[in-house]
């Protein structure tokens, strides 16, 4: 019996309520995705809304998972970011922005994968 391709998405937001041109455009693509893969959507939590927003992603087939963001310490653009851009071999834009918790939840994630 073939099992469920799992899918992780990394986002800045949780994409629910889609009320913006990104969030409708993320939420369209995991929406459709879930019907045939297991999603795992981790996200930093920035509002409220968010946590309401989490039964409506579950009853799509979307496991959320939400990452408290810390306040950066220093400017997003900065000798240390691209550091880690070329340690963890990112994209700059998730060494800018990355709490510490995000990688656990990619690690987390991949280590429960089996392939």
């Amino acid at each position: 019996m073939a099992s469920t391709m799992r899918l992780l998405v990394l986002s800045p937001t949780i994409p629910y309520p889609p009320t913006d041109g990104g969030r409708i455009r993320v939420w369209n693509l995991l929406r459709h995705a879930a019907r045939e893969f297991s999603i795992t959507l981790c996200a930093l939590e920035t509002v409220s809304t968010d946590r309401q927003a989490l039964e409506t992603l579950r009853e799509c087939g979307i496991e959320p998972v939400l990452v408290s963001q810390r306040q950066p310490k220093t400017p997003p653009l900065n000798a240390p970011a691209f550091l880690r851009a070329l340690v963890r071999r990112w994209p700059l834009t998730v060494a800018k922005y990355a709490p510490p918790g995000v990688s656990r939840c990619g690690l987390s994630t991949a280590r429960d994968a089996t392939v």
